[in-house]
């Protein structure tokens, strides 16, 4: 039995435009309405050039044109509001345009329902544009017969028959249907088109994201590589060869210190900020070795989009909430814990929370009355406004006897 030829598959529907980027449809919205305006431009242009010519009721030509242009009207800002169409009320305004083919048509004079005269084949044609664009193939086929069958009825009672005007009735219903076919034919697949383009495009971002910040990562496993023979390796050499006695109390407090940074080292090799931050806290706890305070820090699930900055500005007010635990606590340790949000471990259940990262710095030493004024810039001058200058926010919790807490937020 000889193989079965292979068969083309067939196109994807197109998606509702409720599922499209609001840039594509931002610019199907932007055409419509261009041609909404243009649309509803000739008729008061026919009467104009005409000098009223072909209406026998001023008044009811005008209220059904003016019906049909306020529907029209609606339709083009809820699109470019909600760049989208809601399909009811594509519906409503193909039913106000039918009323309107009726009551226009019977507003023209005889022999001139099928004249530049009618008030709202124009606006019409638009309706079964938008009906055509937005509605399923039946629900096309439902508004475009139902508009034809209104301008029909509505312009019936006005015909003189002729070739002329049998003619001019071909090309007004060629209008009503053909129109809207052929603007379905060509915007759905453009739709389905920039709806691909934008999401290759969507697609090429998060690649260079990837790549950016796989790059950043390899930057700074390069660097704590070099914090690694520095602190680390050099601690172990010496400790090999016999020229650091172990018992010493700075001896020991060096080796925790270097153990704590490769902890917060593997618990966060996916992200260069956390990579970032735990080569800081390693280096404020060297620091911090020599005053006698002992840090005990924790980092996990750092988020890869930290910019630089924030990590900067996270590293400075760190040292000085270290510092001021030096100066005012009385204690000699403190916590430093980093995190970002995950599923099982919210940073943050406040609705509509934009906080990507979390730092908080305790002690459990004799802390102090946040509303009594103090010198300086203190805690609530340098840490805060280094953190409202990168895009966050810092907290401070005290009260005397109880340590103090230092949060750090970003995004505020």
């Amino acid at each position: 039995r000889p193989p079965a030829a292979p068969t083309t598959p067939p196109a994807p529907p197109a998606p509702a435009l409720s599922e499209l980027p609001r840039g594509v449809v931002g610019r199907l919205v932007t055409i419509l309405a261009g041609a909404g305006a243009g649309q509803a431009a000739m008729w008061p242009l026919a009467m104009w050039a005409s000098g009223g010519e072909g209406v026998v009721s001023v008044a009811v030509a005008g209220a059904a044109y003016g019906l049909q242009l306020l529907a029209t009207a609606v339709l083009v800002v809820v699109g470019w509001v909600r760049r989208s169409y809601p399909q009811r009320m594509v519906l409503a305004n193909v039913v106000v345009s039918a009323v309107a083919l009726l009551v226009g048509g019977l507003a023209t004079a005889p022999g001139y329902g099928t004249s530049f005269a009618h008030p709202t084949v124009s606006l019409a044609v638009w309706a079964g544009m938008l009906a055509a664009i937005c509605l399923p193939p039946r629900g096309v086929a439902a508004c475009l017969g139902g508009l034809a069958l209104a301008y029909v009825l509505g312009a019936a009672g006005t015909l003189v028959l002729g070739a002329v005007v049998l003619s001019s009735l071909g090309a007004h219903l060629v209008a009503l249907v053909g129109v809207p076919v052929i603007a379905g034919l060509v915007a759905r697949p453009w739709l389905r088109e920039g709806a691909e383009l934008d999401a290759a495009r969507t697609e090429l971002a998060a690649a260079r994201h990837l790549v950016s910040a796989a790059q950043a990562r390899e930057v700074e496993r390069a660097k704590q590589y070099r914090t690694l023979h520095d602190t680390v390796l050099s601690t172990l050499s010496a400790l090999s060869r016999g020229s650091l006695d172990p018992q010493q109390h700075d001896i020991r407090q060096r080796i925790a210190a270097d153990a704590d940074y490769l902890r917060g080292l593997i618990a966060t090799t996916d992200s260069a900020a956390g990579m970032y931050l735990v080569g800081e806290l390693a280096r404020l706890t060297r620091e911090q070795a020599s005053t006698g305070l002992r840090v005990h820090p924790s980092i996990a699930d750092v988020p890869d989009e930290v910019p630089t900055d924030v990590v900067r500005a996270v590293s400075d007010c760190v040292r000085e909430a270290l510092n001021n635990v030096v100066k005012h606590s009385g204690t000699k340790e403190a916590w430093v814990t980093v995190v970002g949000p995950t599923e099982a471990n919210p940073i943050d259940l406040t609705p509509g929370s934009r906080t990507r990262l979390l730092v908080t710095v305790t002690d459990r030493g004799r802390g102090f009355d946040p509303s009594r004024p103090s010198r300086g810039l203190g805690l609530k001058g340098s840490i805060r406004a280094r953190m409202t200058e990168a895009g966050g926010a810092a907290d401070i919790d005290s009260e005397p006897g109880q340590g103090t807490t230092v949060e750090l937020r970003w995004p505020a």
